[in-house]
């Protein structure tokens, strides 16, 4: 009785956050983007952005709410941030409601000139790779908790590693569906590239590991600090600015999302 409770209180919820969520969303593209880009829009967006990020905290479920903090909480209000200044994914070259809802909830980008696809393929593929990727997850945890007697902390950590990959693919698919299915002829940019045949730091960080991230951190905070560091102390030295910048705030959106997945106070180890 009581699970049953909790879970009706969270499906209310999660209905709330949806019906608020696309009420500001509309907002975003019939009001706020009449206002000329610069100061005055990012003053009428921030009400949104500050919802947006507030939201998710009403959701218990693991399962629910680590997904939504991440699109809504991380990803949407970085890209309404963009939108403020006609910059980012939500500037679209054509008025397109639909887009710019499902561009500013779920965590895809739509490649340029993409080599053409059939209708059928565009729309199994992501439906595959889910289902795919729910299933390793699901084989994995299911003999971590069958054989758990047996492991070490060498075992648990390479777990560890194998669930969070999988899952933030699992994630990632997931979120592909809608675009699949509701826009027509569209393909999608990958997501990772190939983490694992990384070279250096550098290069698993900023150029192969979730690049959605990677690509709205470079649009939001590395390159206008770098903009301004390079007025301050020049083009030599402009970057590292930026770069600490860019993983101070990535971790602080970690913490966050660390919080929606243990419900803890925060440690500030990724920060």
């Amino acid at each position: 009785m009581k699970e049953a409770k909790e879970m009706e209180g969270e499906l209310k919820n999660f209905i709330r956050l949806c019906v608020l969520t696309m009420a500001s969303l509309l907002y975003s593209y019939f009001i706020a983007a009449k206002i000329p880009k610069g100061l005055l829009r990012l003053i009428s967006l921030l009400p949104v952005i500050i919802l947006l990020s507030i939201l998710p905290f009403d959701l218990n479920s693991f399962y629910i709410g680590l997904p939504t903090s991440f699109s809504l909480a991380w990803l949407a209000s970085f890209k309404l941030l963009l939108f403020a200044f006609d910059q980012g994914p939500l500037l679209l070259p054509k008025h397109d409601l639909l887009r710019f809802i499902l561009m500013a909830c779920f965590p895809f980008k739509i490649k340029q000139n993409p080599p053409r696809e059939t209708p059928s393929e565009a729309k199994t593929k992501p439906i595959l790779e889910a289902a795919t990727r729910a299933t390793v997850v699901s084989i994995v945890l299911s003999t971590c908790e069958n054989y758990k007697h047996c492991l070490n902390h060498k075992h648990v950590s390479l777990i560890y590693i194998l669930v969070m990959y999988h899952g933030v693919q699992l994630l990632f698919a997931l979120s592909a569906i809608p675009a699949r299915l509701l826009l027509y002829g569209v393909e999608l940019e990958p997501r990772f590239n190939e983490p694992l045949v990384s070279t250096s730091l550098q290069d698993f960080w900023g150029d192969r590991w979730n690049l959605r991230v990677s690509d709205i951190l470079r649009e939001t905070v590395y390159n206008p600090v770098r903009r301004v560091s390079i007025r301050i102390i020049g083009p030599r030295w402009a970057s590292l600015p930026g770069v600490f910048l860019t993983f101070f705030v990535s971790g602080l959106m970690h913490e966050l999302l660390v919080y929606h997945m243990f419900r803890q106070s925060s440690t500030w180890e990724m920060t």
